[in-house]
């Protein structure tokens, strides 16, 4: 895995894949100047490369070196109470 942004990618999922914890993302939001909820890869398109903390827990990050699949590669369903629209396909009675 490159140091680069992924599609899709939030930046609890980078903090993740690039420093073995989820507190990073806020390093990564400081370390860069970025709101929080800004979308790492966009970031990335508009500003350059992303510059990242320190490795804070090897073993997380080992584990995503080898599996090299960050959370985000991971294909999703779309469905449930929360996709269903109401009066169409939930109705209220």
């Amino acid at each position: 895995m490159d140091n680069k942004a992924q599609p899709r990618q939030s930046l609890i999922d980078l903090a993740l894949v690039h420093c073995g914890r989820a507190e990073a993302a806020v390093d990564i939001a400081l370390l860069n100047g970025m709101p929080i909820d800004e979308d790492p890869y966009e970031w990335e398109q508009r500003h350059g490369a992303i510059r990242l903390p320190d490795i804070s827990d090897t073993k997380t990050v080992e584990h995503y070196r080898l599996h090299q699949q960050p959370a985000t590669s991971l294909e999703t369903e779309i469905g449930g109470i929360n996709y269903m629209g109401i009066e169409i396909d939930f109705i209220v009675s």
